[in-house]
C-alpha cells in the first residue's frame, strides 16, 4: 500500500517519498511521505498524518507497529483508516491519552461480495483482474502455473519476500495490464 500512494501521489504531481522496510526513495522536493507503520518516523512534526489498516494493531507479529505510530506521531490530526473492529480500542487509546476522537464512517463504492460458488470449472474460471491469495511462496507459484495452464492468461505475483521493484512491476502489470 505504502508504494500505492507514492506511485499515485507522484504521477499527480504530489512529490513524495517512499519509506519502507526493504528500501527508501526519496523525491527532490517532496513534502509527503508514503511509508509502512513500521517506518512511521517519530521525529518530524506533521499537519496531518494517515494510518491506514489500523485493524492490524491487534495483530501479534505486527501490532506495535500500528501501536507506536497512533501514540507516537507527532501531528496536528491523525487519521485513522480500516475495519471498524478497532474503534474501541482506538477510541481507549485517544481517551487515555486525553486526544479527540472522531469517528467516520463511509460505505463501501462497490460491493463486496463473497461467492460461495468459488471455481466449480476449476483454475480456468480465473478471469482478468481477479485476485488469487495463497499462503504459502509454494502455493503461490503452484497457483500460478494452474491458473498460466487453465486459461493461457499470464499472472502476476506479489509476495512479501519479493524485491520492491519486482513487486512495483508486478503490481503495475495487474493495474496496467
Amino acid at each position: 500500500l505504502a508504494m500505492e500512494v507514492y506511485e499515485a501521489l507522484n504521477h499527480r504531481g504530489v512529490y513524495c517519498d517512499l519509506v519502507t522496510g526493504q528500501e527508501v526513495l526519496k523525491v527532490p522536493g517532496s513534502s509527503h511521505v508514503s511509508c509502512t507503520a513500521e517506518m512511521a518516523a517519530l521525529n518530524t512534526h506533521a499537519d496531518v498524518a494517515v494510518i491506514d489498516e489500523i485493524q492490524l494493531i491487534g495483530d501479534e507479529q505486527r501490532g506495535f507497529a500500528w501501536t507506536r505510530a497512533l501514540l507516537g506521531l507527532p501531528a496536528n490530526t491523525i487519521h485513522v483508516c480500516g475495519d471498524t473492529s478497532a474503534v474501541a480500542l482506538v477510541r481507549h487509546m485517544a481517551n487515555t491519552c486525553g486526544d479527540e476522537f472522531e469517528l467516520h464512517t463511509y460505505e463501501r463504492m462497490t460491493p463486496l461480495t463473497l461467492d460461495h460458488g468459488g471455481l466449480p470449472n476449476g483454475w480456468s474460471d480465473v478471469q482478468a483482474g481477479d485476485a488469487v491469495v495463497a499462503f504459502s511462496r509454494r502455493n503461490i507459484y503452484k497457483a500460478r502455473r494452474a491458473i498460466e495452464a487453465a486459461t493461457g492468461q499470464r499472472t502476476c505475483i506479489v509476495y512479501g519476500a519479493l524485491p520492491a521493484e519486482t513487486r512495483r512491476h508486478q503490481a503495475r502489470l495487474f493495474n496496467d495490464p
